[in-house]
């Protein structure tokens, strides 16, 4: 066995693949900038963000609606989560945001609060359940949909003495516990909020990985089929049927491997330098 000659086969191997991949590159940048141009021109961003807040939340609105009711003794307070968190990430009238005529497009504070990326916009969001929890009574759908798997008792005692001054015994020590209980109480509470905001968090990210992953292999491999139709055309033989087949078939690899074209590159430059 030769091993210049494998070597040499491995170079040219190496070679070819290098070529294709550069091509794939560049129809992945392509796709990028397809897919940038029609997320831009038609708001996608800020309508996933919208949609995946109101989807988080409605899924769970008639349970916070009867914690609201539970605690207010059975008194319908009209506590709509969705509205309430609207209103403190924008400052915004609290109406504009009811469910029937909630229009993202239509409110510039809410638009703009979209179209921010995934981290910068979930401060603005951690913020509002923030004011919430400090005033549960003001904002008790916001408030019970937050606090919505930590013990409904801790929940129900804050929101009902959130507001009020604790009364302490002349007793330095029972001061001291009352103040102590509280803390821990306020703790509590915005500790299972902050684990709910960042699965939130994780959840949101990856469908928005995954949809600009998959339409940019789509992109990619229609492209692709494009450009080898159009290399083809010309031809004198023209275009056969057999030849459309592969093309599909080329296409669908190179869809899939086009977002990591630039990557596979560098790594064949660099197995072609060693060589």
């Amino acid at each position: 066995m030769n091993p210049e000659l494998i070597s040499k086969i491995i170079e040219q191997f190496a070679d070819f693949i290098l070529r294709y991949l550069i091509a794939l590159s560049a129809v992945g940048a392509l796709s990028m900038a397809i897919l940038e141009i029609y997320k831009k021109v038609m708001s996608k961003r800020q309508e996933f963000h919208y949609r995946a807040l109101e989807e988080w939340i409605y899924k769970s609105e008639e349970t916070v609606k009867r914690l609201t009711q539970i605690a207010e003794k059975n008194q319908d307070t009209g506590g709509d989560a969705f509205a309430e968190l609207l209103h403190l990430i924008t400052g915004s009238d609290i109406n504009e945001f009811s469910k029937d005529k909630c229009s993202y497009e239509k409110n510039i504070s809410l638009f703009a609060v979209l179209s921010l990326n995934l981290e910068k916009m979930m401060g603005h969001v951690q913020e509002a359940v923030d004011s919430a929890i400090d005033n549960p009574q003001k904002y008790p759908g916001l408030y019970f949909f937050a606090t919505t798997g930590e013990k409904y008792e801790d929940a129900k005692k804050w929101y009902s003495d959130a507001e009020e001054i604790p009364e302490f015994n002349a007793k330095e020590k029972d001061g001291r516990l009352v103040v102590r209980n509280r803390t821990e109480q306020y703790a509590r509470l915005r500790n299972i909020a902050k684990r709910k905001l960042d699965s939130f968090q994780l959840q949101v990210d990856f469908k928005w990985s995954y949809w600009n992953q998959k339409f940019c292999m789509i992109c990619g491999g229609i492209v692709l089929f494009l450009a080898l139709l159009w290399i083809n055309f010309n031809e004198p033989a023209g275009i056969r049927p057999l030849n459309v087949a592969g093309f599909v078939i080329i296409s669908l690899i190179g869809g899939i491997l086009a977002p990591v074209a630039k990557d596979l590159t560098t790594l064949m430059q660099k197995v072609k330098q060693r060589g």
